[in-house]
């Protein structure tokens, strides 16, 4: 439907093309009365708050030319007093213009516009400021007139505590250049054993209680620790395994009292049916893991305090069946010294002239984060089930995982594919539980202070 000639809208023929009309630009001459902007950088203003602008002759500094006056804005209410000024860089740097443009003659005039940031400040906290400056101002006769006053009209409690404030002042005045000299040159003797950053870091290295490891550059878990590292080459030349292969070639199943997992680890993997380099290597670290945890048993028992106490190294090891060189290496390893030979209770004959030692929680841990790290190595694909070991050591399966996590190692259930080919029933599956060492180790976080909450 096609509208009437008077309605339709006629164009007009002065109308700028495409709707953009021609601006002419020009600067405005420098007044008294010029815009400000202002911003307010995480301040909120009331609407009713009214602000004010100042100016005054800005103080050059060498080798700058900023303007020759300086913009101010102010205003206050009953609690807060709001000051704007500029920044040095806005001023050295950028410029800001407010343009006004006329829409009958086409033209938009700029006015330069220099922009002050907001700041708050809170009148109470202010005059106490000019309290606390006014005091230190006054100085010693101010302190020294409080003082008199307090001695005089105080009660008991703030007399004392003039007392003993006068009996300790120190005048710095009477100081000469010898006593200074001195103070600074103790300063300096006492920090030069503060440790440095690698030595904290070096500490908290230790406090986590394992060995020397790795955990950028390695493409293979045998690469994460250093075999020598955990067990040097002298305790494994204190570990036998003749008796083991004795056993084996006499087709007899090989037992270890109370090491399940070393006894099913050994049948498992028939290592006791050839004897060679590896294989032997593999039985002395599972001979080494089952002496770990019987020592670790006997650190956790009630004989071990006073026979530690009493240097009673036959005692101990005719309990864990190793040589006196052996024993000398653990105890050294995996426990500490404590007192000297006049501890109480110990008589001065020379058979008791030996080290006191003591098995701490901080070594025991060393000692089975090392063992976790052995069942690993003694392992061909760097997984162990630690159904085993809970019950060897007397742990829950939660706190086994927690060592294995201790070292690196990551947690998982075993499959039903696995456990069948484990020879595991499936009532016994979710008994099970792996811990796998990979080539990206994950070390547990370091615990942090909670922050208090707010009341």
């Amino acid at each position: 439907m096609s509208s009437s000639p008077e309605r339709k809208r006629k164009r007009d023929s002065h109308a700028p093309v495409n709707g953009l009309a021609e601006i002419t630009i020009r600067v405005a001459e420098n007044t008294d009365f010029i815009p400000i902007v202002v911003t307010t950088p995480g301040v909120q203003i009331p609407a009713d708050t009214q602000l004010t602008a100042y100016s005054r002759p800005r103080a050059t500094k060498k080798n700058k030319t900023p303007s020759a006056v300086e913009y101010i804005v102010h205003g206050s209410t009953e609690r807060i007093d709001y000051e704007g000024r500029e920044m040095e860089e806005d001023v050295e740097v950028e410029k800001y213009y407010v343009g006004i443009y006329d829409p009958k003659t086409g033209e938009m005039e700029l006015h330069p516009a220099p922009r002050v940031h907001i700041r708050r400040e809170i009148k109470s906290l202010r005059e106490k400021d000019a309290e606390l400056a006014k005091r230190n101002t006054l100085g010693d006769g101010y302190s020294s007139a409080r003082a008199l006053l307090g001695a005089e009209f105080g009660t008991k409690k703030s007399k004392k505590a003039i007392e003993r404030r006068e009996i300790n002042k120190v005048n710095v005045v009477d100081m000469d250049a010898t006593v200074t000299t001195s103070i600074i040159s103790q300063i300096g003797e006492n920090t030069e054993s503060m440790p440095t950053k690698e030595d904290l870091d070096k500490a908290a290295e230790d406090r986590r209680l394992l060995p020397p490891h790795k955990t950028e550059g390695i493409t293979c878990p045998s690469e994460v620790y250093n075999l020598d590292d955990v067990v040097s080459k002298e305790e494994l030349d204190h570990v036998w395994v003749q008796d083991w292969y004795k056993e084996a070639k006499a087709g007899k199943a090989i037992y270890v009292p109370d090491n399940s997992h070393v006894t099913q680890r050994i049948n498992k993997l028939g290592l006791a049916k050839t004897a060679n380099a590896t294989n032997t290597q593999k039985l002395k670290l599972l001979k080494y893991i089952s002496i770990l945890r019987n020592l670790y048993m006997f650190l956790t028992s009630r004989d071990s305090r006073n026979l530690l106490l009493f240097g009673k190294e036959i005692v101990i090891r005719h309990k864990l069946k190793i040589s006196a060189e052996l024993l000398t290496i653990l105890l050294k390893k995996y426990t500490e010294t404590v007192g000297g030979p006049s501890a109480p209770g110990v008589s001065e004959d020379k058979e008791d002239l030996r080290p006191r030692r003591r098995a701490s929680p901080v070594q025991l841990a060393k000692l089975l984060n090392y063992m976790a790290i052995l069942c690993l190595f003694a392992e061909e694909n760097w997984q162990v089930d630690v159904f085993y070991l809970k019950d060897d050591l007397g742990l829950q399966t939660r706190a086994v995982l927690q060592i294995f996590q201790n070292v690196g190692c990551r947690k998982r259930e075993i499959s039903p594919i696995q456990a069948e080919a484990l020879g595991i029933p499936k009532s016994e599956i979710k008994m099970h539980r792996i811990a796998t060492l990979t080539a990206k180790p994950e070390f547990p976080k370091p615990r942090t202070m909670r922050r208090a909450a707010k009341k």
